[in-house]
């Protein structure tokens, strides 16, 4: 993405890479650490992943709620929304235009990625209230 990004004319001093995350949720989490560091966008933007403060150590819900733009496919829009808002992000969606030889496959993957994430999402509330 940050090859993609470079080709359209945006400098390297304004992107950010972040390599850690394996999920939608931790990508938010880390999205969310990295905008409510103390040093943002200075420490982040266009330094090396190797250097940068790592955002898997986490920063606390933001309040008020921080606004982001989120850009990605029509079909994983809707989740990534949702979870931004659950995560105390206020975000404003962009659809990318889906491959249309892909869709049905997408959407059977964003239904049962929503499963994962709504059960993952409910266990964490019952681990939280029984404490």
């Amino acid at each position: 993405m940050a090859h993609y990004l470079r080709s359209r004319g945006v400098p390297s001093d304004q992107i950010i890479i972040e390599p850690y995350s394996r999920t939608t949720e931790e990508n938010i989490l880390h999205l969310r650490a990295i905008l409510a560091h103390p040093h943002y966008p200075r420490a982040f933007a266009g330094v090396s992943p190797e250097l940068a403060p790592d955002p898997r150590a986490g920063a606390a819900e933001p309040d008020p709620p921080l606004p982001v733009v989120i850009v990605t496919s029509a079909t994983h829009l809707p989740r990534t929304l949702l979870m931004c808002r659950a995560l105390g992000l206020r975000p404003i969606g962009i659809p990318a235009p889906p491959d249309v030889t892909k869709l049905p496959l997408a959407i059977i993957r964003e239904l049962g990625a929503m499963a994962i994430w709504g059960a993952r999402a409910a266990r964490r509330y019952v681990e939280v209230r029984r404490r």
